[in-house]
């Protein structure tokens, strides 16, 4: 069953699914999508217990778009759609990982287009990946990285 949320002030929407597997003990994995493009978000642990090798194995198959979805099911995962919510300055924050400088973030946020937001918003994945080749760089303060829009540079 699937529950929409929708926002009339809001368009942004995301798509929340519950993600298990019957090899899995207890647990699951929520996964976020962005509604109008597909692309993977954010994922989170809730009450998984695997070990690290499963985990390598996981992050392998794991669906970078929404359209991915059927290639992991035929792989004994389980989606199940929970909820579409619209993209709030929260989860930005959590997703970006750097907690400082809040206020400044949430000036900055405001001031971007909600299309802007979506775009800061799902390139901080490669971003954090660009930190990881790069050990020489230091992951700026959330209000410089949407002040900066690093995700234009890439367009």
């Amino acid at each position: 069953m699937n529950v929409l949320i929708y926002s009339t002030f809001q368009k942004k929407r995301i798509m929340i699914y519950e993600i298990t597997n019957k090899k899995w003990e207890s647990g699951a994995i929520i996964a976020e999508y962005d509604d109008e493009t597909g692309g993977f978000i954010n994922i989170k642990n809730q009450d998984l217990k695997m070990s690290w090798e499963e985990a390598q194995r996981l992050c392998i198959r794991f669906p970078i778009n929404v359209h991915l979805i059927d290639v992991c099911t035929r792989a004994g995962l389980v989606f199940r759609r929970l909820s579409t919510k619209p993209l709030v300055f929260v989860d930005f924050y959590n997703a970006y990982g750097v907690k400082q400088s809040k206020v400044d973030a949430i000036k900055a946020w405001k001031k971007l287009s909600e299309e802007d937001q979506k775009r800061a918003f799902a390139y901080i994945r490669k971003y954090d990946m660009i930190l990881a080749s790069e050990t020489w760089r230091k992951k700026m303060l959330p209000a410089s990285y949407i002040n900066r829009q690093l995700w234009k540079d890439n367009e």
